[in-house]
């Protein structure tokens, strides 16, 4: 059998709590017909914005700062509130992220702010409603709506911060696009996704950009993520 194990990063350090990590494999391979080694850093210094791509890309960020000053410590809130197991699994903050994703798997980019949170609340109705008729004890149940019932309250009473924060969500995806779509048009490797008729071309899953040792990692949620949440796992 053969196995493909794809390297892109190596760690330095002496111990493994406080090891590094870095881009690249971080030494010299020695190319052998088994292995595949390919240097496939895209060209940066070939990125060029006119004007008014970069009078563009400076609103988005300094809407971004604008946002993060306005729901910055509600976002640390809802991580505060979230969770899968006991009563913090009925709070619509542990369903943000899984809203966020379920738009993704229907290939819908956000738009219109108030469309979204109306959206948001629906979802959490949903969410919420099959698993209160899950519970079989009334009292158990009483309590359990309850908590939904505060949590919609919560979602009401908080529509200005969801909104910034939806927002906020909004011109991050944008921003990030706008980066990839510029790397794309350098990228020399090809990716394709198996389909049921085929292979067919994406864009690759994102890029890594590193600076002395920092990396961030941009992935194309519209796309990558998309057919990675909607594709059959063939090889599972």
């Amino acid at each position: 059998a053969e196995v493909i194990i794809v390297f892109h990063t190596h760690y330095t350090g002496d111990h493994v709590p406080s090891m590094q990590a870095k881009a690249g494999v971080g030494e010299t391979l020695n190319e052998i017909k088994e292995v595949a080694v390919i240097n496939n850093d895209t060209p940066m210094h070939k990125v060029g914005l006119s004007n008014q791509e970069q009078t563009n890309f400076n609103k988005m960020i300094s809407a971004i700062e604008k946002n993060c000053k306005e729901c910055g410590d509600f976002l640390d809130q809802l991580v505060l509130l979230s969770g899968t197991k006991g009563d913090e699994k009925y709070h619509v903050a542990s369903y943000v992220k899984q809203f966020f994703n379920s738009e993704i798997k229907a290939a819908r980019a956000i738009g219109d702010v108030g469309k979204t949170f109306a959206s948001l609340y629906n979802f959490y109705y949903d969410k919420t409603t099959a698993l209160l008729d899950k519970i079989k004890t009334p009292k158990t149940r009483a309590q359990k709506s309850k908590l939904v019932h505060d949590s919609q309250n919560y979602l009401r009473e908080n529509e200005g911060k969801f909104k910034a924060m939806i927002d906020l969500y909004k011109k991050i995806q944008e921003s990030k696009q706008f980066i990839i779509d510029k790397l794309d048009d350098l990228e020399t490797f090809r990716t394709f996704a198996l389909t049921d008729n085929g292979y067919k071309v994406t864009g690759p899953e994102g890029y890594v950009l590193h600076k002395d040792g920092d990396m961030v990692k941009l992935v194309n949620r519209l796309e990558f993520s998309y057919i990675n949440f909607t594709l059959a796992k063939k090889w599972r």
